[in-house]
């Protein structure tokens, strides 16, 4: 059976080679992939993953690069003031999707200033609680806050990111407060 890593390595090999003949003098040099998040996580894994396969078929060295800080939008806007020449690449996430509603001042427009070159992975969003609580569903959950406002504490991946503003907005339509 196929891993998900042979599958990813063979749907961009299959890909580059379209690119390659759209510019002749495409890529001229090394590709730099921007993990906008600290080494060791899911960004920087599936980034990881990507170059070798990347490499082989562009015939570049593809080279990873982490720059984290404020939701990603520190290793953004590395890429976004880059040279316009196709070498630099950055892998987002959620906060993509969100950062400038949140913060209008980033030095960059995440719609104007990047195009969406290919679907890389999606991920699921759970809500999970520890075996040692007592609860098992969302509504006993909802029920146990809304009797102890503020008592009940919560982790999302970052301020900012989908899970959190998800949280955020499930609070508000519930009636109930998490820490």
């Amino acid at each position: 059976m196929p891993t998900r890593r042979a599958l990813l390595g063979a749907s961009l090999a299959l890909a580059a080679p379209a690119v390659v003949r759209a510019q002749q003098n495409w890529p001229n040099g090394p590709i730099r992939i921007m993990a906008p998040f600290p080494p060791g996580g899911s960004v920087d894994t599936i980034a990881r993953l990507l170059a070798p396969s990347l490499q082989q078929s562009l015939g570049v060295p593809v080279v990873v690069e982490n720059r984290s800080g404020a939701a990603g939008a520190v290793g953004e806007a590395v890429v976004a003031r880059a040279a316009p020449d196709g070498q630099s690449w950055v892998l987002v996430f959620d906060s993509h999707a969100t950062m400038a509603a949140l913060n209008p001042n980033l030095g960059f427009d995440p719609k104007r200033d990047f195009a969406p070159v290919m679907l890389v992975a999606t991920a699921p969003m759970l809500l999970t609680t520890p075996n040692s609580r007592p609860w098992r569903s969302l509504a006993e959950v909802v029920a146990a806050a809304k009797a102890k406002p503020d008592r009940i504490t919560y982790g999302t991946v970052g301020a900012g990111s989908l899970s959190h503003l998800t949280m955020e907005v499930l609070q508000q339509k519930g009636g109930f407060s998490l820490v």
